[in-house]
């Protein structure tokens, strides 16, 4: 085994830890959300791992590749990678940090729980302010970036809302 996995293994605990509980609640209160939401959006990202990472080759909101990767200091193809890829605790997606969040830093940095706290819990302080309020919904935009439903009033990411719904049930119940 490595030594970075060695590490990696030591750092993906899975569990909410109490450092981690600590950040969910500073994030929470300075973007007046509800910790529990947050956390069990996190449950469901990422398990609580805060290593957790994700390449979607199909993700095609790009920004400014060509300019991001000049001030990273990195080619277009790796800033391209990096914008295709979610992050850490809440899982988001590099283009998103860089476009809306005005990152400037190099990818990795993005697995930082305190960065990855705050940008999202900025990112559902902006879905609130659109008009969402219900977990469900606040969940759907948050995992597919809009409430969008097909047939029969099925959200298109109606299976990951119903995973987070569990989750979210199931953190109510223990506190």
């Amino acid at each position: 085994m490595y030594s970075f996995d060695l590490y990696k293994k030591r750092l993906s605990v899975n569990e909410l830890t109490p450092e981690i509980k600590q950040e969910i609640e500073i994030e929470s209160i300075k973007y007046h959300l509800d910790p529990l939401l947050i956390t069990a959006i996190i449950k469901t990202e990422s398990d609580f791992n805060p290593l957790a990472q994700r390449y979607e080759a199909a993700y095609p909101y790009l920004y400014s590749v060509r300019e991001l990767a000049e001030i990273v200091g990195c080619s277009k193809d790796t800033m391209t990678a990096a914008q295709k890829t979610s992050y850490g605790l809440m899982q988001l997606m590099g283009a998103l940090c860089y476009e809306k969040f005005g990152f400037r830093n190099w990818p990795s940095r993005l697995f930082d729980v305190k960065i990855n706290l705050s940008f999202g819990c900025r990112y559902v302080r902006s879905i609130i302010d659109r008009g969402y309020e219900k977990p469900d919904e606040i969940y759907a935009c948050y995992n597919a970036g809009s409430v969008r439903r097909i047939d029969n009033n099925t959200l298109v990411n109606q299976s990951n809302v119903n995973r987070f719904m569990v989750n979210y049930n199931e953190i109510i119940k223990k506190k």
